[in-house]
C-alpha cells in the first residue's frame, strides 16, 4: 500500500509539473517552499466547522498552501489551520481553496491564506459553537 501511495503521488505531481511546463509565468505573489508532512485541516462553511481531517503537506508560502489527500476540496471551500506558537497559544489561520485537481485518487489542493483570526475571534466562535 506504500509503494502504491508513494507511485501515486510522484504521479500526480509528475502530471501536474508537466501541465505546469507549457505555462511560462508564475502567478504567486510570494516564494513557495516544499515542505513534507502531516497537518490538521479542519473544514467549514458559513462559520460551521467540520471534522477535522489530516492532509499531506506539500509547500507553502506566506499567503497559501499546497496539500493533498484523498477527498476533493471544492474551489471556495474554507477550512483552519491552528499553529502552536512558542509561547503556547495558538495562532488560527482561514484558507480558502483555490483549485483542486484530483488524479490517481488523490487530490492536490492550493489555498490562499485569507485571515489570520485573532484569538479572541476564535475562543468566541468555539463558545458560541458549544452553546
Amino acid at each position: 500500500d506504500q509503494i502504491l501511495a508513494s507511485a501515486s503521488q510522484r504521479l500526480l505531481e509528475l502530471s501536474i509539473s508537466e501541465k505546469n511546463a507549457g505555462e511560462q509565468q508564475d502567478n504567486r505573489r510570494n516564494k513557495r517552499s516544499r515542505r513534507d508532512g502531516k497537518v490538521t485541516i479542519t473544514p467549514c462553511a458559513r462559520g460551521i466547522l467540520a471534522p477535522p481531517m489530516q492532509v499531506k503537506l506539500r509547500d507553502l508560502s506566506a499567503t497559501g498552501i499546497g496539500v493533498t489527500h484523498t477527498e476533493r476540496l471544492e474551489p471556495g471551500t474554507q477550512f483552519v489551520i491552528q499553529l502552536p506558537q512558542a509561547d503556547k497559544s495558538i495562532k488560527t489561520l482561514l484558507y480558502t481553496v483555490r483549485r483542486c485537481d484530483t488524479f490517481g485518487g488523490l487530490s492536490s489542493i492550493g489555498a490562499e491564506l485569507s485571515s489570520v483570526l485573532r484569538p479572541e475571534t476564535a475562543q468566541r466562535q468555539t463558545v458560541a459553537d458549544a452553546a
